[in-house]
């Protein structure tokens, strides 16, 4: 089978927009039992208001970029979502995601309400690991603690709510550190990179994605095809062009983020390569 202009465009942008995020492990800590006790009249993080009962959450994907966070409580008072606070996928293929933004929801009052009051924000986040598919609006998560591996993230992502700047370079920067990517030459990242692309291109699920985007070729006449010389090339072609973008962007987009933020890249193979 020959391939197409059309095809080929198609290719290199299905390439393009699936440069999404994967799951890095997080390991949920337990929530202690306890009897719900009311919201208090002062600040209270997301995650604590959850884990004693002082309000329901609920967490729904938007995309790459956005959560929906939806809060139900009895009682006034206010609940933070700290930058950094872990929302973590209830599918083992979906990413997990931080908080980018500290936010505050206000519930008024000074008396506990007759029914639940529920306030809804859509909050910015990152992806912590490249290399899981990036949420939608049929993903939910739950809040959860994370743990200590995760404190360079965070930090990193209360600089950067403070540096500010497009999602796309602060995102670059969070996967510096959340694949320590920092610690890998850049061959080394570009090699992770190329290879995720060619089995998302080549897999079972990709091979679907294609043929919806492509009209004229089927699911099945692609399958047939994806292991010739011909396809693999393309994808091949596809995949280094891409990944040649992603790391430029990491050398000149997140290298100022990461700095600012002081990071030490004097001992940075990737930076030094």
């Amino acid at each position: 089978m020959k391939f197409s202009l059309p095809f080929l465009i198609v290719m290199f942008c299905f390439l393009s927009s699936c440069s999404s995020c994967r799951q890095q492990h997080v390991e949920q800590q337990p929530s202690p039992t306890a009897t719900p006790t009311p919201t208090p009249a002062g600040p209270v993080t997301l995650v604590d208001a959850q884990e004693t009962g002082g309000a329901t959450i609920r967490v729904t994907g938007v995309d790459v970029a956005k959560m929906h966070v939806e809060v139900s409580s009895m009682r006034p008072g206010t609940i933070v979502i700290p930058v950094g606070t872990v929302f973590s996928s209830n599918a083992a293929d979906t990413q997990t995601m931080i908080a980018a933004e500290s936010v505050q929801l206000m519930f008024a009052g000074t008396q506990a309400y007759a029914a639940p009051q529920i306030q809804t924000i859509d909050i910015e986040v990152y992806c912590i690991n490249r290399f899981l598919e990036a949420p939608n609006t049929d993903s939910s998560f739950v809040v959860v603690r994370g743990g200590g591996e995760l404190d360079p993230v965070w930090r990193l992502a209360a600089c950067l709510e403070k540096e500010g700047g497009d999602h796309y370079s602060r995102q670059l920067a969070i996967w510096m550190t959340s694949d320590n990517f920092i610690n890998m030459t850049d061959g080394e990242v570009r090699e992770k990179l190329r290879s995720h692309a060619m089995d998302l291109l080549t897999s079972d699920e990709g091979i679907k994605q294609l043929a919806k985007a492509i009209p004229d070729v089927s699911e099945e006449q692609l399958r047939e095809i994806r292991d010739t010389p011909e396809f693999r090339n393309i994808v091949s072609d596809a995949a280094a062009k891409e990944v040649e973008k992603e790391i430029d962007a990491y050398k000149t987009k997140a290298r100022g983020l990461l700095e600012k933020c002081g990071a030490d890249l004097s001992a940075s193979k990737f930076f030094a390569s």
